[in-house]
């Protein structure tokens, strides 16, 4: 996937325990042979785009936030990094962006 505003592309999400084991719990429920995480419930290929904006428009308006944006996600994540005491450089990497700032 090619990122927007000339940020890095490729970058390695390093995920920790806490982030592995529900995903791996997810990947044991599905179908041998899955090969992606979130499928569709329709034929089991990946998701695109527009149905993960359309689910996290849904989902944000169920939780009271009626405007969730994938990039807020990007930015929570950072933010959630930084909590747990995460190098800076490593939170730089993980969400692509050329400068620290």
């Amino acid at each position: 996937m090619q990122r927007l505003k000339g940020s890095i592309s490729g970058a390695a999400h390093p995920l920790g325990k806490d982030e592995v084991a529900p995903l791996r719990k997810i990947q044991r429920d599905q179908p041998i042979g899955t090969q992606h995480i979130f499928t569709s419930e329709c034929d089991g290929t990946s998701v695109s785009v527009e149905w993960f904006q359309k689910m996290l428009k849904r989902v944000g308006v169920e939780c009271g936030l009626p405007l969730v944006l994938p990039h807020q996600l990007r930015q929570s994540a950072g933010y959630a990094l930084a909590d747990k005491g995460r190098d800076l450089r490593e939170i730089q990497i993980f969400l692509g962006h050329k400068a620290v700032q």
